[in-house]
């Protein structure tokens, strides 16, 4: 019996694909409270939970803002949520870096 010869299919080197350019995916927005009626202050009890709620944790009341979060949006998002929370119009709520987390609280406390 004859041999076939079978003819050898020369490959080309694939190129590598470069990866899928993606879009930079968002960061989680906190999803906003509904309409909350705009009040005056809170009890202190409520005060203080709401601003260590938002500050993502149990720090002294002597902590600057500043200190905690640095960067200007970062302190903005944080008053964004103490306003939220409590109800108090984020025009009443102090959020410069030297305020403190006790002025805050003082802020939206009756």
């Amino acid at each position: 019996m004859a041999k076939r010869k079978v003819a050898k299919r020369k490959t080309k080197a694939r190129k590598a694909k470069a990866p899928k350019k993606t879009k930079p995916q968002p960061q989680p927005q906190r999803q906003p409270q509904p309409q909350m009626i705009a009040v005056e202050c809170v009890e202190l009890p409520v005060a203080q939970q709401i601003v260590m709620s938002c500050a993502g944790g149990d720090f002294d009341v002597d902590t600057k803002l500043g200190d905690l979060f640095p960067a200007p949006r970062r302190r903005e998002q944080f008053c964004q949520c103490v306003a939220d929370d409590s109800g108090v119009p984020r025009t009443r709520i102090p959020c410069s870096g030297g305020t403190t987390l006790g002025g805050v609280i003082e802020a939206i406390a009756c």
